[in-house]
């Protein structure tokens, strides 16, 4: 598949549904797999995962996230901004990092969320142009306000 600019479509393994794929397969509970891996591996949808930020937020180190989740009555309410995120235009769910504990600096407290992308409060804004202009769905700006996701929708645990 990597000899080809169309392998990772063909096959469905482009970034970042591969390791979304592999993150699912080894993190996922049995719903969550049959809501989201299966979906994904038949090459039915495509995923993004959300954790790169705008400064002062999470680069490449989640201790520095401004994104925060917060308990509601059954589930969760993401609130922030993402940059960069790969394949955020049409992909069918969003892997999000979001900080549940802790201010931006504080090691720990960041949590995983699996966020269809038809859940109200989520935009997806412009592409941020960058050398590899191939990357199905683009590196893009993502906006998440008051988005409300279910308790069952923690991947692996708070």
């Amino acid at each position: 598949a990597g000899y080809s600019l169309f392998g990772p479509i063909a096959t469905n393994i482009g970034a970042p549904d591969e390791g979304n794929v592999h993150l699912l397969a080894h993190v996922a509970s049995t719903a969550q797999k049959e809501q989201f891996l299966a979906p994904l591996a038949r090459g039915d949808v495509r995923s993004a995962f959300a954790m790169t930020e705008p400064a002062p937020g999470a680069g490449s180190d989640p201790s520095a996230l401004t994104t925060t989740a917060t308990r509601t009555d059954g589930g969760w309410r993401i609130d922030g901004h993402k940059w960069f995120i790969t394949g955020a235009d049409g992909a069918g769910f969003f892997i999000v990092m979001a900080r549940t504990s802790g201010t931006p600096g504080d090691r720990g407290g960041a949590t995983m969320f699996l966020v269809p992308a038809d859940t109200a409060g989520i935009t997806v804004g412009r592409h941020i142009s960058t050398l590899d202009r191939a990357m199905i769905g683009g590196h893009c700006e993502v906006t998440f306000d008051r988005v409300v996701v279910p308790e069952d929708n923690v991947l692996g645990a708070v």
